[in-house]
């Protein structure tokens, strides 16, 4: 199949490595054009334009993808189907339409929930034991396109949301070249998304990984686990916001939220809402990660308290306001 490829960040290079492997051919990868990352904020290329330099695939980089000019260029290039995976802009339908059999979109829920940007770190955030990857024709609305084949992965206790994306980005390749395959022999067929359990995932931003300790241990560790690496989740003293690299639930130690309880060689221990957290790995402003128990020595104690934020985060299920 002859196959355009659109996407940008790290998840989506497995979908990219995948169609190669199967042998389509990739007629144009179209990622976002580079742009200043990291502390130096220097221009960087996008993950899937390195991956398809390495691959010797033909790159386009435009500034508006649903320009009439740019969706000419792809329809003159002849494609089969347009394959996206996390590209990060919104396709109109003159773009989605140019391709016999559409545009093939891998998202890392399985439909109808957690629609959006961010759906396996909500599907942490609120404590999904299940989660998995769908592949959809897509149409114009937030990943409201039929469905065609989905997989589903159990959530490890303890993987971070960095982690997981990591596998469900494997196990996306995977899907995608066996949907399109079952596209090619006719056994494959979109059918709707059901009415009934449809969630967005909105982008995760900064105040989302400020960590509500008022909340049960349970409740912050999944938060924690959703929002790392990025945004970071954080607690603070005073002004002072400290990142959290590594932390694990204590059940049956309670104490006051935000309250310290004890400051061990390693660990910081800390109330929640029920039970508390052992706050283990921390990167304090402008210093490097260190054990949280050595951070903690010299400027807590027993009895005092970390500062609850300024403004806690909105971290309830979201539903589309049109449903």
């Amino acid at each position: 199949m002859n196959v355009i490829f659109l996407g940008t960040p790290d998840f989506a290079c497995p979908s990219l490595e995948a169609l190669v492997k199967a042998g389509h051919r990739v007629i144009a990868v179209v990622t976002r054009i580079d742009k200043p990352a990291g502390r130096g904020l220097e221009v960087a290329p996008p993950p899937v334009k390195l991956l398809a330099q390495k691959l010797e695939l033909p790159i386009l980089q435009p500034v508006k993808v649903n320009s009439p000019d740019f969706v000419a260029i792809l329809r003159a290039l002849g494609p089969d189907a347009l394959v996206v995976t996390a590209f990060g802009a919104i396709l109109k339908a003159p773009l989605l339409g140019l391709a016999p059999y559409g545009s093939i979109n891998v998202h890392a829920s399985l439909l109808p929930a957690y629609r959006g940007v961010a759906p396996a770190q909500w599907a942490l955030i609120h404590g999904r034991r299940t989660v998995g990857v769908t592949t959809m024709l897509m149409d114009e609305g937030v990943d409201t396109g039929p469905m065609l084949a989905h997989t589903a992965l159990e959530v490890n206790p303890v993987e971070t949301a960095g982690e997981l994306l990591q596998r469900l980005a494997e196990a996306g390749g995977e899907l995608l070249v066996e949907t399109l395959a079952g596209l090619e022999k006719g056994t494959t067929h979109p059918v709707p998304q059901p009415e009934n359990g449809v969630s967005y995932a909105p982008r995760l931003e900064k105040e989302h990984g400020y960590l509500d300790l008022s909340r049960t241990a349970t409740q912050v560790v999944n938060q924690f686990r959703g929002v790392t690496p990025a945004p970071g989740a954080r607690v603070f003293l005073g002004e002072d916001a400290i990142l959290v690299i590594a932390m694990r639930e204590v059940p049956g130690v309670s104490g006051v939220p935000y309250s310290i309880l004890e400051i061990g060689q390693r660990h910081l221990r800390v109330g929640a809402g029920k039970d508390s957290v052992d706050l283990l790995i921390v990167r304090p402003p402008g210093k490097r990660d260190m054990e949280a128990g050595a951070f903690a020595r010299g400027r807590l104690k027993p009895g005092s308290s970390l500062t609850p934020p300024s403004a806690l985060p909105d971290l309830a299920l979201r539903v589309p306001v049109t449903q």
